[in-house]
């Protein structure tokens, strides 16, 4: 989905509109607000299966310049996509970090913590 704020330099913005390189795995799930999609690092490999991205469908930077619907619905999508990642694969946790250092648009890492096994711990 290409929304009225897309800006053509912004990496986050073309893999939104899947302009920049093909998306591995392609979208989860989008809707007029947000696009989940699989993380790959730069060499194209996922890190963790399951390590999903959140990305504001609209180009903003972070979360105190959300509109009122952005700002509404951003913890209860984190709540349900991070419920839906932990039934789907037993996950102990999932974490949510956003730092947006490598690209000023909004976007989320949902990164799953399996339990350790307790003969792993040293």
């Amino acid at each position: 989905m290409r929304h009225d704020s897309h800006d053509a330099g912004c990496k986050v913005c073309l893999q939104n509109v899947n302009l920049g390189r093909p998306l591995r795995g392609g979208v989860f799930w989008q809707n007029e607000l947000w696009l989940l999609l699989h993380y790959t690092d730069s060499k194209d490999r996922a890190p963790l299966a399951g390590w999903l991205v959140l990305h504001a469908q609209r180009h903003v930077h972070w979360p105190a310049t959300f509109d009122d619907a952005e700002a509404i619905l951003f913890g209860p999508t984190l709540r349900h996509l991070s419920r839906a990642l932990g039934a789907a694969t037993g996950c102990d946790r999932v974490y949510n970090v956003g730092m947006g250092e490598s690209s000023p648009h909004l976007h989320s890492h949902l990164v799953l913590r399996h339990a350790v096994d307790d003969r792993t711990k040293g």
